[in-house]
Parts: structure tokens; C-alpha cells; sequence
């Protein structure tokens, strides 16, 4: 979304343009419109509308409008109106309902018990949630007739703009004077502007900027804050702007409620839908009675801008809730008209390497290359990037105009290499980090008796061994056999086993290490 500041000065250049061609544009509070008819005129039209309601109460809706519309094109009476919410209402078209109750309510009506009876159904439809829709602000010759798609919508002046639905439209301006007919596109939550040459015939279309309204109460109940949100909405519509409802910009912006309490939150939010204002407004009563005094915060942000445009507090003193919501009428209205008004300009920044971050018054504006909007006058700026020195520069940003800048940044110095560390060393020791205790000298003497014990004992086997097959008793004669001989093979045997088996034991007893 982009925003110059110039809407207010390019819609009065376009009225001067317009001027010629506008003999009689109304402001200020609605008044009930003259009527030219005579009475006999005045008298068709009141049984035209009676009329309508018999047919209304018959259930003949075409026909219903038939009498309706031409009473009110006889005599735009409040009363024929309501009776056309009515109707409206008995179509279950909702929002034309809402619009028509709606603006009876903004205008003059009669008294008596049926006008207090239509007041209370007006208030009770009204009362409900507004379906979603744009607004239509139609300037024009006095007593002009409104049509849209084919069914009437008011005279002009109307005393509050009309809701349509989102889409294309076609309007339709008309008195005895002339006709002027135009197509017009509605955007959720926008307004668009009208202004009209019966004449000749030209309309011209403006959509006006938008205000997101962030109302905080402090706690106040519902029926005490409600006045004073009107007069904040009468403020923002007083000064040509359009009000943005906030459940509309928090769906759209996918945001949860308690987002609108912060204010990179609410930028966001106007952003994404692109509402040019934020208008924060807290609102807070001195104590618990009514008229013992308010004190109003309210500060005024632009979205292109990205900052707060203009903030005040205001004090009511002694001001009971009627005063109160007068008061921050006048306050609001002040601050909008200051703060649309406050002079901007644009910046555009470009980098060596591009992607650095630029801060604008210390605050990130985004990425270059960067086009962004500022407030006329001197800022100080600041690109940054990794691996980059930042970079700092004062600008002044011109009204309306565009300030340029082209910054080169620096890399960082190669870290120096580090100092060169000694680092303390220790020679291993091969496993003796953690000494071995010393042999039990229980294994040191068991093991050293296995050990004589198997060699001994081994001797004996192998002694025997030699001797097994031997003659025991030699004969006395050289010729004469022996008779007996050794047979120690199995002792020889014996013996050789165990004594070796004592020697490893001994050995293995004296060779293993003791425990660490």
C-alpha cells in the first residue's frame, strides 16, 4: 500500500474542478428537506405510503415498493423511509434494512407513539451486528433523488452514508434539474465518494482514505462507551475519511483480538488491509461518577509511515457522559485533521551489497533496495548487514518529494589470528597412572610352594618313568633271564600330572599383578 499525503489536497483540487458543476453541496447536520409539492402533493404521498404498509402487511413486497417508492418520490418523509427499512427487512435483504433504519435514525423524525415505536424496532435492527459491507458518500444538489441497483436509497443530503454491499454497483442521481448516472465498485470497510453535476451529467469518484478505530475503555460499560464511540465515528466521517470496523481488519489480517493492543500489531493489521490511519483511543472516567470528569488519550498512526502521526490527552473536567462525548468529538476530529494533514514525503535507499537492514530513526523500515514514506524533514539513517560495517547518514526528506540515497558498505577486518598457547605436557606412563598394589604375600607363598611342589613332584614322575620296564633284581648268571620287572608307567604318569599342574598354579599365583 502507498500513501503520498496529497489526498486532501487532490480532492480540492478536483471539487474547484467540480465547483461549476456542483451548484449546492450540503454539510454539516442532516435537516429534514424542503418540499416544493403542495399540499394536495403532500396528501398523495401519505396515502401512496399507507398504501405500501396495507400491501406490506398483505404480503405484496412488489407491489409494497411500488407505492412506498412513489410516496417517498413525492415526499422523502422519515416515515416512508422506515417503512422502507421494513420492507427491506420482510425481503430479508439485511443490510439494505440496517442502511435504511440506520439513516432514519441519523435524521429528523415525528413524535408520537408510532414514531416511538419505529424508533425502538430502528434501534433493535440496528443493534445487531452490521453485516459486512462499504460506504457511499453521495454529494449533490439538495432534494436529489439516490437510487441504487434499481431501489431507492434517500435524498440528498442522506444523513449518514449508505451501507452497500462488496462489488460493483450502479448509482443513480436524479431531480427535475437533471440525471447522473455511474458505476461505482464498493470495497469492504472503504468509503467512496461521489460528487455530483445533474447539469452535466459528470460524477466523480474518490475512495476515501480509511481510519482504523482501536477504542479502549478502561473498563467502562457497554452503554457508556457506546456514546462515545459514535462521537468518534461522527469525527472521522465529519472530516471525509472512512471507518474501517476492526473485526472486519483483524479476519483479514488473520490476527487475533488481543493483537490490537500493540502497535506493530495494529500497522500490521491496517496494512493488510489497507487502511491508510489507526486512530488509538483510550477513553477513562475519573471515578465512578459520570460527571466528575474523563481524560482522553488518543494518537493518530500512519500506516505508510509506519510511526504516530500526532497524539494528545485532553482533560474534561466536571464534564458528566453527555459533555464527555462532545468533548472528544471536537478532540478526535482535531487530531485527525492535524494528523492527515502532517507533511511526508518518501525515501529511497539503495546499497552495495543490496539486503542491508535500514533504520530509519532508529527504527527497521526494511530491506534495501527500499522505498518507504517519512515525514518531511531531517531523519538519521542507519545500514546494516552481516559481515558489514553499518553505515550512518542524516537525510532531510522533502514534502512530497523523494529523498535518494546510495550507501557503499564496508566488510568487516579479518579477525587477527590468535596467540599462539604452550600447553603443559605429561609423558604417559603406560598404564601405571594408577599403581598396582603388591602380590599378597598369602599368594607369594602358596604360589612359591605350588611351584617347588610341582617341580619335585615332577622329578619323581619322570624318575619313575625311567625306571618302568626295568629289571627289578639283575640274575647273578650272565645267562640267566630276569624274572621281574618295574612297572611305573601309571605312577609315572600321575606324578607328571600333578606336578605340573602345581607348577602352573605356582607360576600363575607368582606372575599375576596385584590389583590397582
Amino acid at each position: 500500500m502507498r500513501h503520498d499525503g496529497s489526498w486532501r489536497s487532490s480532492l480540492a483540487i478536483c471539487a474547484l474542478l467540480c465547483a461549476w458543476a456542483v451548484p449546492a453541496v450540503t454539510s454539516g447536520a442532516p435537516q429534514k428537506p424542503a418540499h416544493a409539492k403542495p399540499g394536495s402533493a403532500a396528501g398523495q404521498a401519505d396515502k401512496l405510503r399507507q398504501a405500501g404498509v396495507a400491501a406490506l402487511q398483505a404480503h405484496d413486497l412488489a407491489g409494497a415498493y411500488r407505492a412506498l417508492a412513489a410516496a417517498y418520490r413525492q415526499a422523502p418523509e422519515p416515515d416512508t423511509l422506515y417503512e422502507l427499512g421494513a420492507l427491506a427487512l420482510a425481503e430479508e435483504r439485511t443490510l439494505q434494512a440496517y442502511d435504511l433504519f440506520r439513516r432514519y435514525l441519523a435524521g429528523p423524525h415525528a413524535e408520537g407513539p408510532e414514531a416511538e415505536a419505529q424508533l425502538t424496532e430502528a434501534r433493535r435492527v440496528t443493534s445487531q451486528p452490521q453485516p459486512e459491507a462499504g460506504e457511499l458518500s453521495v454529494l449533490g444538489d439538495v432534494g436529489a433523488l439516490l437510487t441504487v441497483d434499481n431501489r431507492l436509497v434517500g435524498s440528498l443530503p442522506l444523513p449518514a452514508r449508505s451501507l452497500l454491499s462488496p462489488g460493483p454497483h450502479q448509482v443513480l442521481i436524479e431531480k427535475d434539474t437533471g440525471r447522473a448516472e455511474a458505476p461505482v465498485q464498493i470495497s469492504p470497510g472503504h468509503a467512496v465518494e461521489l460528487r455530483v453535476s445533474l447539469d452535466s451529467g459528470a460524477v466523480l469518484s474518490t475512495r476515501l482514505p480509511a481510519v482504523l478505530l482501536i477504542l479502549n475503555g478502561n473498563g467502562l460499560p457497554p452503554l457508556e462507551l457506546l456514546p462515545m464511540q459514535k462521537s468518534v465515528e461522527q469525527a472521522i466521517e465529519q472530516e471525509r475519511l472512512s471507518q474501517f470496523p476492526l473485526p472486519l481488519a483483524l479476519a483479514g489480517a488473520a490476527k487475533p483480538a488481543d493483537c490490537a493492543a500493540t502497535q506493530p500489531c495494529q500497522l500490521l493489521v491496517a496494512e493488510r488491509n489497507e487502511v491508510e490511519f489507526v486512530l488509538v483511543a483510550g477513553v477513562s472516567r475519573h471515578d465512578d461518577d459520570a460527571s466528575s470528569g474523563w481524560t482522553f488519550s488518543i494518537k493518530l498512526l500512519e500506516t505508510a509511515v509506519g510511526d504516530v502521526a500526532v497524539s494528545l490527552t485532553h482533560e474534561c473536567q466536571a464534564c458528566d457522559g453527555k459533555a464527555a462525548s462532545e468533548a472528544l468529538q471536537q478532540v478526535a476530529a482535531q487530531l485527525l485533521n492535524q494528523g492527515t494533514a502532517r507533511p511526508r514525503g518518501m525515501v529511497e535507499v539503495k546499497s552495495d551489497p543490496a539486503g542491508a537492514e535500514v533504520l530509519l530513526d532508529d527504527r527497521l523500515v526494511g530491506v534495501t533496495p527500499l522505498r518507504h514514506a517519512a515525514w518531511a524533514g531531517p531523519h538519521n539513517l542507519m545500514a546494516r548487514a552481516a559481515g558489514y560495517r553499518p553505515r550512518r547518514s542524516s537525510l532531510l526528506v522533502p514534502e512530497a518529494a523523494v529523498a535518494t540515497l546510495s550507501l557503499s558498505l564496508a566488510p568487516e577486518p579479518e579477525p587477527a589470528p590468535a596467540a599462539l598457547q604452550v600447553l603443559a605436557t605429561t609423558t604417559p606412563t603406560l598404564g601405571l597412572a594408577h599403581p598396582r598394589e603388591p602380590r599378597p604375600r598369602w599368594r607369594l607363598t602358596l604360589g612359591g610352594a605350588l611351584l617347588g611342589g610341582g617341580l619335585v613332584t615332577v622329578g619323581f614322575g619322570a624318575g619313575a618313568a625311567a625306571i618302568n620296564g626295568s629289571c627289578i633284581m639283575p640274575p647273578m648268571n650272565a645267562g640267566q633271564a630276569c624274572s621281574s620287572f618295574y612297572a611305573t608307567q601309571g605312577v609315572a604318569g600321575a606324578l607328571l600330572g600333578v606336578g605340573a599342574s602345581m607348577t602352573i598354579a605356582g607360576v600363575i599365583l607368582l606372575a599375576v599383578p596385584g590389583s590397582r
